[in-house]
């Protein structure tokens, strides 16, 4: 049954994406659907990559020919999904979060490509780094209108960064592994969140007033 979480904890991915529907109901924002189909597509690869690690084949059974495929595709949409998500976050607007993002996935296909995985954690970290920046005054806003909400988020974003290193351990990989899922999409749920609440009390969304006439 261990295995099997490695599935189960995929579900956390519907707290991220429900706040994305609802951020695109609200504000009609169009990045929100264009982050929806990042997330959708790391979801499937992640799913599939991961079924390899369950132990009963009648579960599920895939060809083991295809298990490096499903990891590369998991490992770089994985990747390419924390920087996009961090720039949307971040509140980086269009046409610059769709330009920046394809620039990150590009030089990140090289990078999985040719199996130089430790470089992704330094780009993360240096663009990471540079989009805190540039926007300092959101990040500041955040803690200033929104305390509760920004601890819980940089919590999770804390233990989702342990979770991801101590699964380096085989033994404990399902563990912490599962774990990682639940708190990198939590962390990513608050930060829409967030975002959201952000561009509510900077731009609030202007409705129209109900007619009384007949």
């Amino acid at each position: 049954m261990a295995g099997e979480w490695l599935l189960i904890t995929h579900i956390a991915c519907l707290f991220p994406i429900g706040t994305l529907l609802w951020n695109y109901k609200v504000r009609k924002e169009k990045d929100s659907l264009f982050l929806i189909s990042r997330y959708l597509y790391t979801l499937f690869f992640s799913l599939m990559y991961h079924s390899y690690h369950i132990t009963n084949k009648t579960f599920i059974d895939l060809h083991e020919d295809y298990r490096d495929i499903w990891g590369f595709l998991d490992s770089h949409q994985s990747a390419s999904l924390v920087i996009t998500t961090i720039l949307f976050c971040c509140r980086i607007r269009e046409p610059w979060i769709y330009i920046i993002s394809n620039m990150c996935d590009t030089f990140l296909l090289v990078i999985n490509f040719f199996s130089l995985y430790i470089i992704n954690i330094y780009l993360l970290t240096i663009i990471t780094f540079v989009v805190f920046i540039f926007k300092y005054k959101t990040i500041v806003r955040f803690f200033k209108y929104f305390r509760i909400t920004s601890v819980s988020c940089l919590s999770c974003c804390g233990l989702s960064i342990f979770c991801y290193y101590s699964s380096e351990d085989e033994s404990q990989y399902v563990l912490y592994h599962s774990m990682w899922h639940v708190f990198i999409f939590t962390s990513a749920g608050l930060g829409m969140i967030l975002r959201f609440k952000l561009n509510n009390k900077l731009y609030p969304v202007r409705t129209r007033e109900s007619l009384n006439s007949i």
